[in-house]
């Protein structure tokens, strides 16, 4: 039987990655989709997002066009936000 894990963001990755996101936009619906997404992915996120590979660095979707970057450390729990930026870009 496995374990729960209780996921918990990295704050000083977490506030890198938003500072970048509200460069590009925090207001409207995106900014609440965003939002959303990060509630979502840190209640599981290896079911939330996909895996690239066995590299250990997972994206997911904020809406359509949103992509979350991040990587969880099944040993400690901790979700590293990499980048947060629409797709593309």
């Amino acid at each position: 039987m496995s374990r729960r894990i209780s996921w918990f963001y990295s704050r000083e990755r977490l506030r890198e990655a938003l500072a970048r996101w509200h460069d590009v936009d925090i207001l409207g619906e995106d900014g609440l989709l965003v939002d959303n997404a990060l509630m979502d992915l840190l209640a599981d996120p290896l079911t939330w997002g996909k895996e690239d590979g066995e590299s250990g660095v997972w994206t997911g979707w904020a809406g359509d066009d949103i992509l979350i970057v991040y990587v969880p450390d099944r040993d400690t729990g901790q979700v590293a936000v990499v980048d947060i930026n629409y797709a593309g870009y």
